[in-house]
Order: structure tokens, then C-alpha cells, then sequence
């Protein structure tokens, strides 16, 4: 081989080493992003999607709360359904012109009480989604294919007839979780499901709680009682005498809490008015949530010196007020009425006016197990709570009844069903 071949040569592979170097870097590229699962962590985690409602705080704060126990173990993501999936076929907002969705009338009546209209709405509501449930079905296949989650959980009502049956054809695991007591909005045309992998998680084990399990032949093989879905410091022992001092609070004083949802309610103040007629020292503490009319109406009252009053705005400590509180005046939420179970907190239930059909469940559900009792007016308040002043064994009684009831730990409830699920 002459010189002049050699020195070809030689040049030539000079000016194919970068191509030849450039080309195995691409390939390596190209191997490491083709890896196999078991090579990249992140993809071996399984995918949980949480399908919730921006309508209502307890649908909510039970999906933020299954979240916060989950998030650690699993990915998760969360639909907004109403809002993020289902806003074109919402009919009200066709008839406000695009200005209010369903899920933001329901918030803006909540605090008046407009039951009538809201119960009104739900009925219309559920005839709708019915009405459009092959259009819906195409909307959640559509977007559970997109999103490949491992497990699908519910916490909202009237769709899951429709929520199971997408799941039911993907293979997807289905866990529902409903938020209110009575479950009813929550199986809506469910009947004789023969799905193995849908699972239906409840905070109590109740007969009255399982009577429309039995009448939709759901077969108990589906549910698991896994506690109610609260925050975190719901689960927490407090000390009582502490929290007083730390939030100024008098050791010798009966306190009366009024909770009446994150959006507060106009009838705080008839309530804190009832009050201020006793005669024995109490304490109030009164939690108006977003309700700033309602604080600055409270401020202007005047306080009898034997009375004391704090004014709550929207705070994340209400486990904290409950832990000091030794009775609950409230609306009738199932958010609110588990919160204070787990509290062990005795509850007067607000029955002033109306009550949201999904609600009327959870009157007779503290009635007949003894945890309280119903307001049917405003009057009848301060000689309730004198009573109650008078004889300590009726607080004590109710009390002891929710401490005998079984309150599962949640968080922990929650991971053990997940897990076995998704094993």
C-alpha cells in the first residue's frame, strides 16, 4: 500500500470518527430512553386517578385527604369531572351564558340555604346525566385511555353508574368512596354489579348505612369499611386543658362551637344571639369560614361578661376548636358530622329550615345511635344548652356513645385497601 492510500485512509476515517462517534452517542441515547420499566423507578409506580367536584366542601376535602395518604406510595392525579371533563354538556351554563357552572350555583346557595331550589337542581341534575350517559361514557373511555391510571377512585355522586361501566370495559379498578352517609346518590343505577375489581369503601358499619347496598343487590363482598376520608389532624389525640390555654380559653366554661361549612351561613349569627341568653359562663366559638358579612355582623354584638366569644374565620385548625369544644351546633353535612364523631364531640344538628335530600339521613343517624340531637328553632337553643348545663349526664351520655362507636383509622384503612388492591 503507497503512501498515498495510506494518507486516503487516514483522512478518511479522520473525518468519519465524529459521524461514527456521533452515531453510537444517538444509540446510546436512543437504548437508555427505550429502557425497560424495571431500569427506570418512576415507571414502576402505579397511577391513581381521584375523580372529584369542586361542589360541595366535603367532596372535596375527601378527595385532598385520600390524596395527602396516598401521594407518598403512588402517583396520583385528580379530576375536576364536572369542570374539567364534563363543562360542555353543563345545561346551566348554557343558561347563564357561560357565566355560573352547575358546581358554582350549588356553592352560591349553599350558604343561604335555598335547599329547596338546590334539592330542585340535584333532581334535575340526575335525570340529565342519565340523559347523557353515552355521551359521558365516551368522554371518561376517552380520557381513562389517555391517562392509563392502575386505579380509578370516586368521591362524587349521580355518575358512577357510568364511571363503572367505562372501568368495568378498560379493566381498570374502581374504588368508590362515597362522602355523605346516606349513599344513595352515590350507586345511582348500580344494581347487581358483577365487576371483580369495583370497591366500595365506607366510613361506618351501619345497617341503616347498608340499606341500599342491599336493595341495589350490591353484595358486601364489594365493601370494606375503611373510616371517614378526614384530615389528618382528625386522627390525632389533643390535649384538651393545653389547646384552652393556648387559645385563651377558660378552664370552668362550657364551649359551644358553631360550624356551619367552609362558606360559613347567615343563620351564624341567630345562633351566637341564642347564646349570648344564657346564664351560666360558656364560651362561644363561632367559625364563619369565607363568610365575612357574617364576622363583621358578629363583631358588632355585645357580650354579656359571664359569655365569651371567638370569631373563626376560614382556618385549617378545626380539629383543634372540636378537641376544646364540648358541644357542636352545625349544618347538616356528613363532612361536619364526621369530623365530630372522630372528635368524640356531641352534636345539635341545624333542622331550621329544609334539608338537602342526601342530608335528611344524617338527623336520624345521630338520633338513633344517641351522638345528639336536631334544632327545629333557633329559640329553642339556650334552653337546650342550660339543660344540658344543668345536667352534665346528658353531654356525658351522648358523649359516651360516640366514644363506644368504632371509628376506623382512616389513613391507615386507606393505604391497606389500595395496596391490596393494587398488589
Amino acid at each position: 500500500m503507497n503512501n498515498k492510500k495510506i494518507l486516503w485512509w487516514s483522512l478518511s476515517l479522520l473525518l468519519l470518527l465524529p459521524l461514527i462517534f456521533f452515531g453510537y452517542w444517538i444509540f446510546i441515547s436512543r437504548v437508555s430512553e427505550t429502557r425497560s420499566p424495571a431500569s427506570k423507578p418512576s415507571s414502576i409506580i402505579k397511577k391513581i386517578l381521584i375523580l372529584t367536584t369542586m361542589g360541595g366542601g366535603g367532596n372535596l376535602e375527601a378527595g385532598k385527604a385520600i390524596e395527602s395518604y396516598l401521594r407518598n406510595d403512588y402517583t396520583i392525579e385528580s379530576s375536576f369531572v364536572f369542570k374539567d371533563l364534563l363543562q360542555e354538556l353543563d345545561p346551566l351554563k348554557l343558561v347563564t351564558a357561560q357565566e355560573y357552572s352547575g358546581e358554582e350555583i350549588y356553592n352560591l346557595l349553599m350558604p343561604g340555604k335555598y335547599f329547596r331550589i338546590l334539592s330542585l337542581i340535584y333532581e334535575l341534575g340526575t335525570w340529565y346525566i342519565q340523559l347523557q350517559k353515552e355521551k359521558i361514557h365516551i368522554i371518561l373511555k376517552d380520557y381513562f385511555t389517555k391517562t392509563q391510571p392502575d386505579l380509578i377512585i370516586s368521591v362524587i355522586p349521580i355518575i358512577n353508574n357510568i364511571v363503572l361501566e367505562v372501568a368495568q370495559e378498560l379493566n381498570i379498578p374502581f374504588l368508590l368512596m362515597p362522602t355523605d352517609l346516606d349513599v344513595k346518590p352515590y350507586i345511582l343505577n348500580i344494581e347487581k354489579p358483577t365487576y371483580k375489581k369495583f370497591y366500595i369503601g365506607l366510613p361506618f358499619n351501619d345497617k341503616e348505612i347498608m340499606v341500599p347496598f342491599h336493595t341495589a343487590h350490591i353484595s358486601e363482598e364489594h365493601i370494606a369499611i375503611v373510616g371517614s376520608p378526614l384530615r389528618q389532624s382528625f386522627f390525632m389525640k389533643e390535649n384538651k386543658k393545653l389547646l384552652k390555654q393556648k387559645y385563651a380559653i377558660k378552664e370552668n366554661k362550657l364551649v359551644v362551637m358553631i360550624l356551619m361549612g367552609s362558606h360559613g351561613a347567615h343563620e351564624i349569627k341567630d345562633c351566637v344571639v341564642e347564646l349570648l341568653k344564657l346564664n351560666s359562663p360558656a364560651h362561644i366559638i363561632a367559625c364563619v369560614g369565607k363568610n365575612e358579612e357574617s364576622e363583621k355582623e358578629l363583631a358588632t354584638l355585645s357580650v354579656p361578661p359571664h359569655l365569651s366569644l371567638s370569631i373563626v374565620g376560614f382556618t385549617p385548625h378545626i380539629a383543634d376548636y372540636m378537641a376544646m369544644s364540648d358541644v357542636l351546633i352545625s349544618k347538616s353535612g356528613t363532612l361536619s358530622v364526621c369530623e365530630a364523631l372522630y372528635m368524640n364531640l356531641p352534636l345539635l344538628l341545624d333542622g331550621t329550615s329544609s334539608l338537602l335530600p342526601w342530608e335528611k339521613f344524617n338527623h336520624s343517624f345521630i338520633k338513633q345511635h344517641g351522638f345528639g340531637t336536631t334544632i327545629e328553632n333557633f329559640n329553642e337553643i339556650a334552653p337546650l344548652i342550660s339543660a344540658m348545663i344543668r345536667d352534665k349526664s346528658w353531654l356525658g351520655l351522648y358523649k359516651n356513645n360516640i366514644e363506644k362507636w368504632e371509628k376506623k383509622n382512616f389513613p391507615q384503612e386507606i393505604k391497606k385497601l389500595v395496596g391490596g388492591i393494587l398488589k
